[in-house]
């Protein structure tokens, strides 16, 4: 998704790509967009649009064009104004809460875990699956691989896990199935990590280290406050993996920019054909 990607690149980004990012991200909904009115809305060229989209990590154009309909289709009506001020004031109080909780410890050592992983193991609940994808999208821009499970899934690959290997775990709601995940985990000696609201979840005494959510007491805002969350947590792990990394990082932008100049050029060649 859009919202992620630009997350995950955007300690990439130059002077050039913040704005461009900026007018994507505030300009009005534009159905018939095309690389060349979003170059002239930019002030840019063309060929910067169609760069900046594949360095998204998009194969082409057209793929961003999907994801942009879709990011802008999310976004609030005039009629919602009142829902988006309440959930903008939902947001601060989320994210004042995770402020309060990021010093602790367990979640430092968390994010050092992560950082130093060389591949994720992703285990989610049904409810889940949204904020999978932004964690698996977010560590794919920085070329760790990560593998999904998920409850229609089987537990055997987490018993094959080595003692180098680190388990995310995103749980909503308690489950016998996540447990299991984790007993499976523990028993392969496997690094585990949870993000969770549960103030009581069953996988926090068999958990390494726990990022908690903020519980919440409503239904209302349960989606986009976990999104939010797990936004910070992705954003907090970024910055921490830039801080602790910075060598590591600049290998990963240095790839990331070879992969996108070949994939430019095989795109090139393709349409010279």
């Amino acid at each position: 998704m859009l919202q992620s990607r630009l997350i995950a690149k955007r300690p990439f980004f130059s002077n050039v790509d913040e704005h461009i990012a900026h007018i994507i991200l505030t300009m009005p909904f534009d159905p018939d967009m095309t690389s060349t009115s979003l170059a002239k809305s930019c002030e840019v060229s063309q060929s910067t649009i169609v760069r900046f989209a594949q360095k998204l990590g998009y194969s082409s154009f057209r793929e961003f064009l999907s994801d942009y309909i879709t990011f802008k289709y999310e976004q609030p009506t005039t009629q919602e104004i009142g829902s988006l001020t309440k959930s903008t004031q939902r947001m601060k109080e989320v994210f004042d809460y995770l402020d309060a909780h990021s010093q602790n410890p367990s979640f430092q050592k968390g994010l050092e875990a992560l950082a130093n992983a060389t591949s994720l193991n992703l285990v989610i609940d049904e409810q889940s699956d949204l904020l999978g994808s932004l964690f698996e999208t977010v560590f794919s821009a920085y070329l760790i691989p990560v593998q999904r499970l998920t409850p229609q899934g089987s537990l055997t690959s987490l018993l094959n896990l080595k003692s180098s290997d680190v388990v995310l775990f995103i749980q909503l709601k308690e489950s016998p199935w996540m447990l299991e995940a984790m007993l499976c985990s523990k028993h392969a000696l496997a690094t585990c990590i949870l993000i969770t609201p549960l103030v009581d979840s069953s996988l926090k005494g068999y958990a390494h280290h726990v990022m908690p959510l903020m519980p919440i007491p409503r239904l209302d805002f349960i989606s986009l406050d976990y999104f939010h969350g797990c936004t910070y947590i992705c954003s907090q792990w970024i910055d921490y993996f830039h801080k602790h990394h910075h060598e590591k990082a600049e290998q990963v932008k240095t790839l990331n920019q070879r992969r996108h100049a070949i994939s430019a050029l095989a795109q090139h060649k393709h349409h010279d054909s």
